[in-house]
């Protein structure tokens, strides 16, 4: 009987000891889990920043290319207006031209008018 009792003490002590350092375990996992749940929780408050910040960004892309098409847009009217402009300035400048040129001829016929004119002229005068 001694001999049982030191039998169910040593194997009493054993499980005893077996409980411990399986309660150690258990706390560690505990802690361990405890940092998994706020490295997660961590994650997830980055996660969720990330995800405003890509949705700020993606906001803002949209309003930089409204800026863009709107500018594309102004520059557009900006090269029309400027080649209507041109062609404002081109048919001036050919009217200058046609003007310039009429005159011109019209100087020119005059002279030839006189020119012709007093040659007549002279003709009749030489034949009176």
């Amino acid at each position: 009987m001694p001999c049982a009792i030191a039998q169910l003490t040593s194997r009493c002590w054993m499980c005893t000891e077996a409980l411990r350092e399986a309660q150690s375990q258990n706390k560690d996992l505990g802690r361990q889990v405890q940092e998994l749940m706020t490295i997660r929780v961590q994650l997830q408050n980055e996660r969720d920043g990330l995800q405003t910040e890509l949705s700020d960004t993606k906001d803002a892309l949209k309003d930089a290319t409204a800026r863009l098409d709107a500018a594309n847009a102004a520059l557009v009217q900006l090269r029309t207006d400027m080649e209507h402009r041109l062609r404002e300035k081109d048919d001036e400048i050919d009217n200058i031209r046609f003007g310039f040129f009429i005159r011109c001829f019209t100087t020119n016929v005059a002279l030839f008018l006189d020119t012709v004119l007093c040659f007549y002229r002279g003709i009749v005068v030489l034949r009176q």
